[in-house]
């Protein structure tokens, strides 16, 4: 039995106890629930730090690890702390990290904030 929290383990959210299954899309690329935590907080990983950093300038993804990778880590660092209270885990740092690094080098040119950055912030500084 895995140790991923049903989802009403979350403050506010309710569903029913039943055991987390893929679905027909997922299967066969999501096995396990742990393998859908990991890739869920990865794709936090990616969008808050970029959309966050880009508030002190624009720029793309491969100009923030490149050239401000400390900074990229500290909020990075953050979001993991987020995401280990709303989950109850803790989570591989270094792994997660490694994911979002693979994410920045797949899309390089990735600008750090799209049109729904500024909602995304002000979402996570309220779940802080």
């Amino acid at each position: 039995m895995s140790s991923f929290p049903f989802p009403s383990s979350v403050p506010g959210v309710t569903c029913s106890r039943r055991p987390w299954q893929p679905s027909r899309f997922l299967r066969g690329y999501l096995t396990q629930p742990d393998e859908l935590l990991f890739e869920l907080v990865v794709k936090n990983l990616y969008i808050l730090p970029t959309n966050i950093a880009c508030l002190r300038g624009g720029g793309k993804v491969d100009e923030l690890w490149a050239q401000h990778r400390d900074f990229a880590r500290r909020i990075g660092n953050d979001v993991i702390r987020l995401q280990e209270a709303l989950t109850g885990r803790r989570l591989e740092r270094e792994a997660l990290f490694a994911a979002m690094v693979k994410a920045f080098e797949g899309d390089p040119s990735h600008k750090r904030m799209g049109r729904s950055a500024p909602a995304r912030v002000a979402r996570a500084l309220a779940e802080a």
